[in-house]
């Protein structure tokens, strides 16, 4: 039997903890946490709002290993 939809404060919590888990909160990350249930079109919907809320934060930080650092320099 299919789901009635998703909620935002489930594509909130998907994200936490793909977060806390170190991982990028991507539409396929979150749909697969979220048990791979709801339409993309509305995770990403939730994903915008989030987003804006959180004042649109850009340019995230990245982790980026030394030996990288080092070819770089």
């Amino acid at each position: 039997m299919a789901r009635g939809g998703i909620y935002k404060s489930e594509v909130v919590r998907a994200r936490e903890r793909l977060l806390a888990q170190g991982r990028h909160p991507s539409l396929d990350a979150i749909r697969i946490e979220l048990g791979n249930t709801g339409s993309k079109s509305t995770i990403q919907k939730f994903l915008k709002e989030i987003e804006e809320e959180e004042g649109g934060k850009t340019g995230s930080k990245v982790a980026v290993s030394e030996a990288i650092q080092e070819m770089v320099l």
